[in-house]
């Protein structure tokens, strides 16, 4: 079992694991609100407190524990940065591309008025006082 007591790769790979799923979410979130913001970052910042805890570096004096310091002694890696930054990567990075070339190819008519708003915009003067009225009455 890859979750043995000896072994900390289980440890390792829950960690890629809710990374990726974090940057998955965030990736995938189109419209930012403070809600989202909460639920998305803070889901990482409580796994890493939960981590933090279940190791025994906050909570030392549970005993029963054990995944005692896994947590730290695996960010402290060399490699298992290696892995995280390499797991994000690759596993980002079709979603990142396919988004991209369905944008260019297929845009929806959200993209076409986004697109046709930036055209607008770099047409507008910067020091001019209606910049917004301009580019609506454009």
């Amino acid at each position: 079992s890859c979750c043995s007591r000896t072994n900390s790769m289980c440890d390792h790979w829950s960690s890629k694991v809710m990374m990726f799923l974090v940057s998955q979410l965030a990736l995938d979130t189109h419209h930012w609100t403070w809600m989202n913001h909460l639920v998305i970052w803070g889901s990482l910042v409580f796994y890493i407190i939960f981590s933090l805890l279940w190791g025994g570096v906050i909570w030392p004096f549970l005993n029963y524990q054990t995944m005692y310091y896994v947590f730290m002694q695996m960010l402290s890696t060399g490699p298992a940065w290696l892995g995280i930054t390499l797991l994000l990567t690759v596993s980002l990075l079709p979603d990142v591309v396919k988004k991209v070339i369905s944008r260019q190819l297929w845009p929806t008519a959200a993209d076409r008025v986004q697109e046709m708003l930036r055209d607008k915009a770099a047409n507008v003067t910067i020091g001019s006082e209606n910049n917004v009225q301009t580019l609506l009455e454009a």
